[in-house]
């Protein structure tokens, strides 16, 4: 470890993918901006990343051996517990940093640093499987300096965790990631860090993500688990979204398809009636109302046939 104390914390949780995260650390190391630490976090028990950073010679690499299975918010934790620098930003141990990644969210945080807390800019989206572009993150705002409360409220804000770059005393100050979220934990991280900050949006590419089906953490393809951390999200917020019916109403949606999903059609109508009454216009819910009996039917049709 470097006995400077730098400018930019790099936060990697590594889970099981030693080979991966190879070329995450790599991204890293090629910034054009070099005051910085790596902090690998690994949470994978079965498969250590250890040969694989014995094989950098950067002393500015700090590695960490979780000592059971801890998730990737717990991971994130004790990268921001554990980091020297003013300033964190986070890469998952699959993805990469563009060269001018950390140098250009910097140089933003420095020029706005008594009006803004964090940064975030847009990715490169790639298939994982094949290595082609599938598309390229975008938002339907101008950039520059505003509140982005409300957008993350509303989920109009998709972040993606490597895109955000912030004052580490932040993350401190609104109690880091939650790890009682079993997903969705991003989405709460970053409605909780824009609640009583500014942020600037870079319209840049500076990322690239490598998207697979189970892209978050081992639990994110778990539908119990979706559920359940959507479920907290929502009662988490409920203060905030009850003063905003629409908003609201969005995510009792997004939950009844969930548990619609997950052939829980009673629990889904339940959901769906309770949206219903926050919008009569909204015809989506009546819609999905009639799926639910539908499907239900034929579930019970298949089962009965079957035994």
């Amino acid at each position: 470890m470097s006995n400077s104390i730098p400018q930019v914390s790099v936060i990697i949780p590594t889970y099981n993918r030693p080979m991966l995260l190879k070329l995450a650390i790599k991204s890293v190391l090629k910034q054009t901006f070099q005051d910085f630490e790596i902090l690998v976090i690994d949470d994978g028990l079965e498969n250590r990343a250890d040969k694989i950073i014995s094989q950098f010679s950067d002393n500015r690499i700090i590695y960490v051996q979780n000592k059971k299975n801890s998730g990737a918010s717990a991971s994130r934790n004790i990268g921001i517990n554990r980091a020297r620098g003013e300033f964190i930003t986070f890469l998952d141990d699959d993805d990469e940093f563009y060269p001018k990644k950390i140098e250009k969210q910097y140089e933003i945080m420095k020029k706005f640093d008594k009006q803004i807390d964090f940064t975030f800019c847009l990715a490169d989206i790639y298939s994982q499987k094949n290595g082609k572009l599938i598309y390229t993150h975008k938002y339907n705002f101008q950039e520059g300096l505003k509140t982005f409360f409300e957008e993350a409220l509303s989920l109009k804000l998709s972040m993606i965790t490597p895109t955000v770059f912030c004052k580490r005393e932040k993350a401190l100050e609104i109690g880091n990631f939650d790890e009682s979220l079993s997903c969705a934990e991003d989405k709460d991280f970053f409605i909780r860090l824009s609640k009583n900050s500014c942020g600037f949006f870079m319209k840049k590419v500076l990322v690239r993500v490598n998207s697979c089906v189970q892209k978050e953490s081992h639990l994110s393809g778990n539908m119990k688990f979706r559920i359940s951390g959507r479920e907290l999200l929502l009662n988490k917020h409920i203060t905030d979204l009850i003063i905003r019916p629409k908003i609201l109403e969005k995510h009792i949606f997004i939950l009844a398809l969930l548990n619609q999903e997950d052939k829980n059609f009673k629990k889904s109508n339940k959901l769906l009636f309770r949206g219903w009454k926050l919008n009569k216009k909204d015809i989506r819910f009546p819609k999905q109302i009639l799926k639910n009996l539908y499907l239900s039917l034929l579930e019970s049709t298949f089962n009965k046939k079957s035994n």
